[in-house]
Formats: structure tokens, C-alpha cells, sequence
């Protein structure tokens, strides 16, 4: 059914950071530290762009563990979201890191999101060095999940800027129901976009 979309569907293209002095049409594996930094920089960059370019989130799922970035992908996506002000809608029901990031608002951070869990991974605690090191010399941001967390939960259910209530977001953070999810979402919107 996809193939029905094609004429809409783009292509874009996002040059890793100019820093790293990458060509960008070289492949880079993500296998190794170097790698690793340079995929996690990179995803960012990317992050960035949509955000850039979207007009609301909407998010569901995600990975908390395994994942190739700074931070999992869903919860970069929603921070970068929440300081730009962009309406964020998360559809927690179903688990993943959506339902991680409905915690950490209502003041119960989840264990998945701190250095020391995701250190178990040497890829991971290999890259979190290189950032440290790079934030040292000026370039760039450590990892901190503990200020990302302080700001989560300062930011609370209540500043999703998506257009819905407190109550209403509670619902859309529990709901498996498709059609309350997809009513909760257009309504929102629907309030935001006047």
C-alpha cells in the first residue's frame, strides 16, 4: 500500500557536522567508538533538520537500549520538540520510550534513562567519554541525562504546548485505542494550528 504514497514521499539528505571533516558520501559503520561518535553526531544533526521542518510530534514506541545516538532517538526527538515549542503528542500505551518520557514529565524517571545504565553498553560509555572530552575543549555538549531529566519533569504533562488538557494527555499517554489516540491528536491539533 505504501507504493501508493511515492508521489509524495521526499528524499532528504542531511551533511553530517562539518567538524567531523567526513565525506559524506563515504559510508561510516556504527560497529566501533569512532563510528559510534560519528553516527550519534550525526543523528543529531538529522534530528535537528525535521525539527526544523515539522510543525507537530507525534510519538510512539522507541527503543531505550541498542540505540546508535547521544540519547534514544524518541527522547532527542521529544526534547528537541519541547525547547522549540513544537506541539508534542506521546502515545504511551504501547511501552518503548514514549511511555519512558510520559514518566520522567510525571516526576518518575525511569532507571533506562541515565548514563550509568546505558554505560553498560562500551560503545556507548566509549562515546559518552568523547563527548565529555569534546565539551571539555568547547566543542559541543556533554551527555546529561540528569539536566534532561530535570527539565522533563520541570516541564511536566502540562507543557506539551499541544493543545490539549492535563487530563486529556493523561488519556493519549495510556491509550492503546486507535480511535481515541487519532481523536486526541487531531483535536490538539486542531487547536494549536487556528
Amino acid at each position: 500500500i505504501w507504493r501508493e504514497y511515492m508521489d509524495y514521499i521526499r528524499d532528504y539528505r542531511v551533511e553530517p557536522p562539518a567538524d567531523l571533516g567526513l565525506d559524506p558520501t563515504t559510508y561510516v559503520g556504527s560497529d566501533d567508538m569512532p563510528g559510534r561518535y560519528i553516527w550519534s553526531r550525526s543523528l543529531t544533526a538529522m534530528r535537528g533538520e525535521m525539527n526544523g521542518t515539522i510543525v507537530a510530534r507525534v510519538l510512539l514506541g522507541g527503543q531505550v537500549r541498542g540505540f546508535k545516538g547521544k540519547y534514544p532517538g524518541v527522547l532527542e526527538e521529544a526534547l528537541l520538540a519541547l525547547r522549540s515549542k513544537k506541539p508534542l503528542y506521546l502515545v504511551g500505551g504501547f511501552g518503548g520510550c514514549t511511555r519512558s518520557i510520559v514518566k520522567a514529565l510525571k516526576g518518575d524517571p525511569p532507571d533506562t534513562f541515565t548514563e550509568a545504565v546505558q554505560s553498560a553498553d562500551p560503545l556507548f560509555a566509549a562515546m559518552a567519554a568523547s563527548y565529555h572530552a569534546d565539551a571539555k575543549e568547547g566543542k559541543g555538549t556533554p551527555i546529561d541525562y540528569a539536566g534532561e531529566l530535570a527539565y522533563l519533569q520541570s516541564v511536566g504533562l502540562t507543557g506539551l504546548n499541544n493543545g490539549l488538557s492535563k487530563e486529556e494527555n493523561e488519556v493519549l499517554s495510556e491509550s492503546k485505542n486507535l480511535p481515541e489516540i487519532v481523536y486526541l491528536i487531531l483535536k490538539g491539533l486542531s487547536e494549536c494550528l487556528r
